[in-house]
């Protein structure tokens, strides 16, 4: 996520999710941010 020029419909696809909420859940679920927040604050330029 931080590493990559991928949007996060693209990243949901290559993961294996149909759903790009579903995704965005688990992984909010599993790292405590949204994934829009954690490419914010982790993005690597």
């Amino acid at each position: 996520m931080a590493e990559t020029e991928l949007n996060i419909t693209e990243i949901s696809g290559r993961c294996g999710y149909e759903s790009v909420i579903h995704f965005s859940r688990q992984f909010k679920k599993m790292t405590g941010v949204a994934p829009s927040e954690y490419r914010k604050k982790y993005r690597i330029n």
